[in-house]
């Protein structure tokens, strides 16, 4: 159901700008489309002129809206109407032990603990491979590894091919491995922590790192990742970029292709990196996906008055 629009009449900005509610810009937001936030900006700015909306208000409406669970964000500066929970893995008391133990001893020191149990959540495999991994920035790897190594005899550090084959099924191992500097991270109450679109970049990339997660498997996992919660394509395509492996870009459009019908949020947006035929442009898709969305400024606030006429 959409809003009845209401027009006011203000004596000052500030409280016209006070007066613009979030669900007077939820009603801009189509079920089926995506919005670029400048074309969202464009509409209500021709739809609301006289309560001279900011930018930054705008923001701050799309913020509550997303906490609020009424709409995502499919990429930098791109939203669309529903819910997905934000991932924000748990804990267990392992490895709060092991993020504590390094962080007393090397607080100045960057580094993120996550363990393989997290893609349990998402993964269709029954024989998921268990261990803790420690990614630690670049010329400390083997400092935080040698102090790792006192307490926890297993740690294996950048292992090989062979060593992951022989130890990765013991779930008391733990991998020491370099932290790229461009690594997407958040930060939780316990510490910092990989975000859901580094996992997919690194669950692609090392392949014998994750080795029982290749091909479907991987794009199972994808799909039920881009099912449940919020994936930035931005952040995931300039981390793939950065750590030169664009077929990772190809595979989940290719994916997306498969798994997804065309009405997908997601599969809307990736639309705009294919310039013709299978040729992708993936550094210009926030470009290419802002022009595209922007000619639909007029189309937005005419589909809005059909629907409430209706």
């Amino acid at each position: 159901m959409y809003l009845t629009k209401k027009k006011y009449n203000y004596d000052n900005v500030e409280e016209a700008r006070s007066n613009m509610k979030a669900n007077e810009i939820l009603m801009f937001f189509l079920d089926k489309k995506i919005h670029h936030f400048d074309e969202l900006f464009c509409a209500i700015k021709k739809e609301f002129p006289e309560k001279d909306l900011t930018e930054n208000s705008l923001r701050q409406m799309i913020s509550r809206l997303r906490s609020k669970g009424e709409i995502y964000s499919v990429s930098k500066n791109i939203y669309a109407k529903g819910k997905k929970n934000i991932f924000k893995p748990s804990y267990d008391r392992k490895m709060k032990i092991l993020q504590n133990y390094i962080q007393v001893n090397y607080p100045e020191i960057k580094f993120v603990v996550w363990d393989t149990n997290w893609l349990n959540l998402f993964s269709h495999n029954y024989y998921m491979k268990s261990y803790k991994i420690v990614e630690v920035e670049k010329d400390f790897e083997e400092i935080i590894f040698n102090h790792i190594k006192e307490k926890y005899p297993k740690a294996l550090l950048n292992p090989s091919e062979k060593e992951y084959d022989l130890y990765l099924d013991d779930a008391d191992v733990i991998i020491v491995k370099t932290l790229y500097k461009r690594s997407p991270i958040s930060k939780s109450e316990t510490g910092h922590y990989p975000k859901i679109e580094k996992i997919l970049v690194d669950t692609y990339i090392e392949r014998d790192a994750f080795n029982w997660l290749q091909g479907i498997e991987w794009e199972r996992m994808l799909m039920n990742i881009i099912d449940s919660c919020e994936v930035d394509l931005t952040t995931l395509i300039s981390y793939s970029l950065y750590r030169r492996n664009d077929s990772v870009l190809t595979n989940f459009y290719t994916a997306m292709g498969y798994y997804k019908d065309e009405k997908d949020h997601y599969n809307q947006y990736l639309s705009f990196a294919v310039k013709e035929g299978d040729s992708h442009n993936w550094k210009l898709l926030n470009e290419n996906a802002k022009k595209n969305l922007m000619r639909n400024c007029n189309t937005l606030v005419n589909t809005i008055e059909t629907l409430e006429e209706g």
